[in-house]
């Protein structure tokens, strides 16, 4: 669920300068402001709504490895389409994740799983 609080806390960052704040419900105001301006967004609204959820009755709408495969192909499909960040191809992601985002290791196996050429190895 962290993963997901992080996205969306970018994402703020992203699209709105002088966004700095960390308090949950402050990220989740202004990702359903973004969300109406900026469209191929708006799963991030339905993933932290889900984190939401679960951080307070513990407790998934969800199976948790389905919420995770769709948390990670939407992280994928705004590098593809650089709604984010310049486009990155398939080739190079696992390059991006590796160097940029080291930490997220799911993102990584996920490439390597059903994602990136079958010549592509993590190291």
């Amino acid at each position: 669920m962290e993963n997901i609080f992080k996205t969306a806390f970018y994402i703020c960052v992203y699209f709105v300068e002088n966004f700095s704040s960390i308090l949950i419900i402050e990220i989740g105001k202004k990702i359903k402001e973004i969300v109406e301006i900026v469209r191929p967004i708006k799963d991030i609204d339905l993933f932290f709504e889900e984190a939401i959820t679960f951080r307070s009755i513990g407790q998934l709408k969800t199976d948790f490895k389905t919420l995770q495969k769709e948390h990670i192909t939407f992280i994928v499909s705004l590098l593809e389409a650089g709604v984010l960040h310049r486009k990155i191809e398939d080739a190079k992601l696992k390059t991006y994740f590796l160097k940029c985002f080291g930490g997220f290791l799911n993102l990584i196996r996920f490439l390597e799983k059903s994602h990136l050429p079958k010549n592509i190895h993590h190291n």
